[in-house]
């Protein structure tokens, strides 16, 4: 049976297991036998918003009213005259009060959806969730503590948390110290199996999986499931314990312009062309 020996408590790869594991056989700790508590998750306030004035299968009645229609020209000129303006834009106010439609440009045409779902999501999330809601990071073992050293394996639980990173970690080094617990005699296993879906959202492009806005999806994310890779004298430099490198950058010559790629199902990183300098994510 597996005993529930720490967690740690997100508001919101497995890169840093290595530090976990070097600072818990490293650690002199004091014995303490404590359970964690969880604070009661506040009721869900309720909060009133009209329907909107929309209908799609009609032409959009905006606003007529002056203050209005002086928004509506801001926003339209403020686009026209930014760095993007040759860009497709959509876009629709509508008022919170009365559900009237403030502004609209492009309002009924169709557009991919891209990151707006992650307002959706965000919304449907605080909604379900409340705006209390914590996500837990768990150690478990069923080692029995003998004089310090746990004899098995940890397992560190994830359950989605997306801000996991080496200072979590700590967090869960100390929980363990202050429970006596000062070597593993066993491995240190990372568990994501509370996620059931796809790692990667339909319709993504293959090669948008090596940088970090395509990062998989994982039940345990640590330090946000992405690395960086900059350049030393000319080499891919990035923490080799997790990722290959190879690949070599000359010399700016007549324009600078680097390529990274990350083969797909590998952690294996290729870098060429000419330049100096590179942070890639």
């Amino acid at each position: 049976m597996k005993v529930h020996l720490c967690s740690i408590v997100s508001g919101f790869r497995f890169s840093a297991l290595f530090c976990l594991s070097v600072l818990l056989l490293a650690a002199a700790c004091t014995t303490q036998n404590s359970s964690s508590s969880e604070k009661p998750i506040a009721e869900k306030p309720k909060i009133e918003i009209p329907a909107p004035r929309i209908d799609l299968a009609k032409p959009l009645e905006i606003s007529k009213e002056p203050a209005d229609i002086e928004r509506c020209s801001k926003l339209n000129q403020e686009l026209e005259e930014s760095e993007f303006s040759k860009a497709r834009w959509g876009v629709i106010v509508i008022g919170l009060n009365d559900g009237r439609i403030v502004c609209g440009r492009e309002v009924q045409k169709l557009f991919n959806p891209a990151s707006i779902h992650k307002l959706l999501t965000s919304i449907v999330a605080l909604d379900k969730l409340g705006p209390e809601s914590r996500i837990k990071t768990s150690v478990y073992s069923s080692s029995t503590i003998n004089s310090g050293a746990a004899e098995g394996d940890m397992i560190l639980y994830g359950r989605g948390a997306p801000d996991l990173n080496d200072e979590s970690l700590l967090q869960l080094v100390k929980q363990l110290k202050q429970k006596g617990i000062k070597a593993i005699e066993g491995d240190i296993i990372g568990d994501e199996s509370y996620f059931k879906g796809d790692k990667l959202g339909d319709g993504w492009t293959w090669n948008a999986a090596q940088w970090y806005y395509g990062a998989a999806a994982s039940a345990l994310s640590i330090n946000r499931n992405q690395m960086t890779v900059s350049l030393q004298n000319g080499k891919p430099k990035a923490d080799e314990r997790y990722v290959e490198l190879s690949g070599e950058v000359k010399p700016v010559e007549d324009i600078e312009a680097i390529g990274v790629k990350r083969e797909l199902g590998t952690n294996r990183v290729y870098v060429w062309g000419n330049g100096k300098n590179l942070n890639a994510r």
